[in-house]
């Protein structure tokens, strides 16, 4: 059977688009983009529960759960009320209640500052 080189050349090039389309299914935001809106962090009683990143769950890490960003980005933020940051890597899917935009876990609320009030407007920013 002879096949040509164009023919090798397309199906090359669609097997690679079906593998990025794998392998990168949610949208990237840019470096350095910014988006603000209502933060809130995880209970407790998920500790051990198995992250959409395919991890334990740990309250004492540094992540968090977005719908956008790829897991493992990383993301500053920012409390906007009192301006104390952290870096959290994005490691699940969520949050999932209405006008939530990012939910963190219990030491990255203490760190920035609103585990009293649960919730808190935040400035986020990928960094990596």
């Amino acid at each position: 059977m002879k096949v040509d080189v164009f023919t090798l050349g397309l199906a090359a090039a669609l097997s690679m688009g079906v593998s990025l389309a794998q392998t990168n299914p949610m949208p990237s935001a840019n470096r350095g983009t910014e988006n603000t809106g209502i933060c809130s962090y995880y209970a407790r009683m998920h500790n051990g529960h198995i992250t959409a990143g395919g991890e334990k769950f740990d309250s004492n890490a540094m992540t968090a759960a977005h719908r956008k960003f790829p897991m493992g980005t990383k993301l500053k933020v920012t409390n906007i009320a009192n301006d104390k940051s952290v870096v959290v890597t994005v490691n699940d899917r969520g949050p999932f209640v209405k006008g939530r935009v990012i939910s963190v876990t219990r030491r990255a609320a203490q760190e920035l500052g609103f585990v009293k009030q649960g919730i808190t407007k935040v400035r986020i920013e990928q960094v990596q």
